[in-house]
């Protein structure tokens, strides 16, 4: 009658794996949806200042110009800068990839002429599967 009374009902351990990969797998769906990434790129690109303006001049992938727009910033070092576009010139093809040479206008920094520096265009946040569909699908067609 009381033979198994201190006995302790166990749970399988199939249905504790299961629960705990449901719960993992609803943890990571959450945060893929709600998680965004920053990201940024970073380019090289002739200083150039005159009496009136300084510029900076720079190629990049025509993809990319598409891209731009006017609330983006640049980063110059530490310091971040307005986005303003003086001019586009042509498109040239390198091994049949699109470039074209964008100057921009930015305020007088400590450089000197025709100096080569670095910036960086912060892009908007997405989250993982916008990076991973992008990933996946790979390159733009270019012809």
């Amino acid at each position: 009658m009381y033979r198994n009374r201190f006995a302790l009902k166990k749970l399988k351990p199939n249905k504790v794996l299961g629960f705990f990969l449901l719960c993992s797998f609803l943890i990571f769906l959450i945060f893929s949806i709600f998680a965004k990434f920053s990201f940024a790129k970073t380019y090289t690109g002739t200083y150039l200042c005159s009496k009136n303006e300084c510029t900076l001049t720079s190629m990049l992938l025509v993809q990319e110009i598409e891209n731009l727009n006017s609330k983006q910033n640049i980063y110059i070092g530490e310091e971040q800068v307005e986005l303003k576009i003086k001019t586009f010139k042509n498109v040239q093809y390198y091994d049949a990839i699109p470039v074209q040479e964008v100057v921009f206008i930015v305020p007088k920094f400590d450089f000197f002429n025709y100096q080569m520096l670095s910036y960086t265009f912060d892009f908007p946040k997405k989250n993982i599967w916008q990076i991973l569909w992008e990933n996946w699908k790979g390159g733009e067609d270019v012809f």
